[in-house]
Order: structure tokens, then sequence, then C-alpha cells
């Protein structure tokens, strides 16, 4: 059954102080993804200007073949221990352990696949990179798993802290080397750097020193049995349109639709990734409260269309604006599949909220396995046919309509698992879709190009689209009767700074 209107308007005790936790622990998480974003920002500007598209795309080779035989490797062990609240210390060393073994088998695959991928990639110099990336693969199962307990205990604030200094640490030496170098080699040594830096900051932020066991490594494997597929159907879901480019494509094209990609879902990824990370340990908490953890669930659900929309058509509307401002003239190309890319991206977004996390604190391991199979499946066959065409762009709208399809299938889903209607959902997904189609619509239509200013030309539509979307989300919540979720709270926090600064009687 679905939860009544009273339900929704208010959660109980249990909730509200869970909501609590959760906006603050989103607010401590999005600052940190937006503050490493934004250094990374910084780098990506100066480095697009010093490196070329060769140099980015023969890098993403690296990293997609890094990223999915660590995926491959991979346990779970951190979402095992903040899905199950552990406190034992036999448990965080074994974790340790494993992730230790895990990252030595990562350094031998990464060796072994490196003439496998350049032969695939066409690529020879990739063989010197994959190589030396696979020395350096063995420094994060160095790090203290001790640093989990920061989530664990909802001290977001400190998890906060350690990402931004991991993040700082890696642009500084990139971008220098990258200066110094002139050559793709910045972004290899760059990140190694970085890593031995954040190793040693996990240790200096954390009492906890683990030691070798491996007592409790049936409970760990018995869990990553589900775990790890799902997480390697989920990467190459995420990643499958840019295998496909990198093998009919040159290396300059993988690396301009590389980079479109992650500058057009920069936004969307950097809210929602840190709000699945900071809702996990909550959800966790109300996994036997069936009405308070779908009450939770809505509203994560409504936030992330709200932002997942509202960026991902907004930077779809200043696509070539965007583009020259921050890549420069070299990379124009990318203006086209940011187009598309960004609001692929936010279908990406919501389908992980629909389909993760909520999958597991309700043990259904083996379900999001088959469902991430399915999508896997479904958006690499039409992007295989798409790729036929030889037309990158064309692989970017079909990936964009497969990935909206996938995200309305999770939606109908869903309420097999909670208490929601699918129509609830559907409506959630549907209508701030099309209140983001109109914004890109206008903000368009308005657009002056006329302006010479670049700048100008892109704040003015930012400033429009914004007004636009905020409007007809308002008429949308009022209409639907302003029930509880992220607008009311954010008027709450405006209304609590303005009685702030009222002077007092």
């Amino acid at each position: 059954m679905e939860i009544a209107a009273s339900d929704r308007l208010g959660f109980g005790a249990v909730f509200l102080s869970v909501a609590t936790r959760f906006v603050q622990g989103s607010v401590w998480m999005i600052g940190m993804r937006w503050a490493i974003r934004c250094a990374g920002l910084v780098s990506t500007v100066i480095l697009a200007r010093v490196l070329t598209p060769q140099d980015f795309g023969l890098v993403a080779m690296s990293s997609m073949v890094h990223g999915l035989l660590m995926i491959c490797s991979e346990m779970g062990v951190s979402q095992l221990l903040l899905r199950s609240g552990e406190t034992d210390r036999q448990a965080y060393d074994t974790a340790w352990t494993i992730g230790l073994i895990q990252a030595a088998v990562l350094a031998l695959l990464m060796a072994l696949a490196a003439y496998p991928a350049a032969l695939y990639f066409s690529e020879p110099r990739l063989v010197d990179v994959m190589q030396v990336v696979a020395a350096g693969s063995i420094l994060n199962g160095l790090s203290n798993i001790g640093v989990v307990m920061f989530r664990r205990d909802l001290e977001f604030k400190k998890d906060f802290i350690l990402g931004f200094c991991a993040k700082v640490v890696t642009v500084i030496p990139t971008v220098a080397l990258a200066v110094y170098l002139q050559s793709y080699w910045a972004l290899v040594i760059g990140p190694i750097i970085g890593d031995v830096i954040g190793v040693a900051i996990s240790y200096a932020m954390h009492p906890f020193r683990p030691r070798l066991c491996l007592k409790d490594w049936r409970r760990f494997v018995a869990y990553s049995i589900w775990i790890a597929p799902s997480n390697i159907a989920l990467f190459l879901t995420k990643k499958a349109d840019v295998f496909i480019v990198g093998y009919f494509a040159s290396t300059s094209q993988l690396g301009i639709y590389n980079v479109a990609s992650e500058l057009s879902r920069m936004a969307t990824a950097e809210v929602v990734t840190p709000i699945s990370r900071a809702i996990f340990p909550n959800y966790a908490k109300l996994k036997d409260d069936l009405k308070a953890l779908s009450a939770a669930f809505l509203l994560v659900m409504r936030t992330t269309c709200i932002i997942g929309f509202s960026f991902g058509f907004g930077i779809a509307a200043v696509a070539n604006d965007l583009v020259y401002l921050v890549l420069g003239d070299q990379w124009g190309f990318a203006a086209a599949l940011i187009t598309w890319l960004g609001i692929g991206g936010a279908f990406v977004a919501i389908s992980i909220i629909l389909s993760g996390h909520i999958l597991i604190v309700r043990g259904q391991e083996r379900m999001m396995l088959v469902m991430n199979l399915i999508k896997l499946m479904a958006l690499g066959g039409v992007l295989l046919v798409a790729a036929r065409s030889g037309d990158i762009v064309t692989i970017a709208i079909a990936g964009t309509v497969v990935l909206g399809v996938i995200t309305l299938a999770c939606a109908l889903y869903l309420p097999r698992i909670l208490p929601i209607s699918a129509v609830r959902l559907l409506r959630e997904v549907l209508s701030n879709f099309f209140i983001g189609l109109i914004m890109f619509i206008v903000v368009r239509s308005l657009h002056l190009e006329q302006i010479e200013w670049r700048v100008v030309r892109l704040l003015m539509d930012v400033g429009v689209g914004a007004t636009v979307f905020v409007t007809l989300l308002g008429m949308e919540w009022n209409l639907a009767g302003r029930p509880d979720g992220p607008e009311k709270r954010i008027l709450n926090l405006i209304g609590i700074f303005l009685r702030r600064l009222a002077p007092r009687g």
C-alpha cells in the first residue's frame, strides 16, 4: 500500500531525527564533493589548455581499465561495515587486510592487462601508462580503514576534511607536472603522488591502526558474492558509452567524449553522489522501520530528481559557452555532446537512487545484481547499434534515450520493495523532467548570441534558467498541496536565517 497522506506530512520522531541527520550529512557531503570538484575544475581548466585532447584520451583509456579491474576486485567491505553498524576491531582488521589483498591483485591485473588493452584501443603508448598505474595501485590498500568510522558515527565533517585534503594533494602535483612536462605523464604521476600523501592523511586523522587479520573473511566473502558482480555491472553501465567510443573512435575523439561526459555530469554527480553517501548510514538505521525508511527514501528521491534535472538540463542549455570558457577553443566539438550527456547524467543519478542503496538495506542484493545486468545489456546493445553510424554524438543521444527508459522501469519495480505506489514515483520523475525541459527551451529561446562576451551570456542564461526552474517548481509544489519534502525544508532554513537577521524588539 502507499504511505498515507498524514504520514507524508509528519513522518514521526524517528524519521525527523534521521531527516535532520540526513540534511546535515548531505550538506557536509555536498560541500566536500563541490570543494573537491572546484579544485578539480580549476585543474581541468589549466590542464585543458596545457595538454591536448589526445593526452586526455590516452589517460582515459588507462582510467577505464583501472576502474573496471578495481570494481572486479572490490568486495564492498566498507558497505558491509556500515550496513551492520560494525564496531568490532576484528571486523575492521579483516576489512583492511582484504583491501590490501585487493590492491595487490589489482596491481597484478593492471600489469597483465596492459598489452590486451593497448590492442583493444589501438594505442601502443597505453602499455607504459598502465604499468606505471599498476605500480601505484597498491597504495589504495594501505589507507586507514578506520576512517570508515566517520560515516558510521555520522561524523561527516571529518569525512569532508579527509576527502577535500585527498583531492587537493592530487591536484597540485598534477598541475605542476603538466606545466613542467607538457605531457600526459602529468595525469599519470600526479595522482600517484596524491595517493601517497592521502594515505598519510588517513592515519593522521584517525587513531585506528589496522593489523593483518582474516578471521572474519567468510562474512565479507558471502556479502561480496552479490555486491561485487553488481558493482561491475553498474560500472560498465555508467562507462559503456566511453568504452564503445574508445574502440570505434580515435584517441583524440575519446578524450573529447570523456571530458564532455565528466563535465556534463559534474554538477549532478557531485550533488547526488554525496547525498547517497550520507543517506546510506541513515537508511541502515531505519531498516527495521519500513514506514520511516519509505519516507526517508521519498525525501531523497524528490531531492535527486530536482537536482538531477535542474543541473542536467541547465548544463545542456548553456553547453556552447560553458565549453569555450572552461576548456578552450580546441574542445568546441564537446558542446554537442554535453547537450545530450547532461540530460543522460540526470537519468543515471535517479536510476542509481532507485536501484542502489535502498535495495542493499532491504537485503535485495541479488535483485540489485539482476537489475544492473539488465540495464547493462539494454544500454550496451543500443549503443553498439548506434556506434555503427560512426558518429559519437549519435552514441550520446542513444545512451540518453535508453537511460530514460531504464529510469522509468526502475520506478515501476521499486513498489515491490517499499510501500510506495509506482504512480507516486513516476510523478516525481516526470514532473521534474518536464520542468527541466521547459527551462531548457526557455533558456535556448532567450539566448542572446549577439552579446560578444561569453561570460556575460553564460551568466544571463544561468539566471534565466534558475528563475524559470524555481518558479515552475514552486507552482508544482503548491498545486500538490505543499507536501513535506526538500522545498519545505529549504523554506524553513530560509525562515530561520531571516529571523536571525531581523532586529530584536
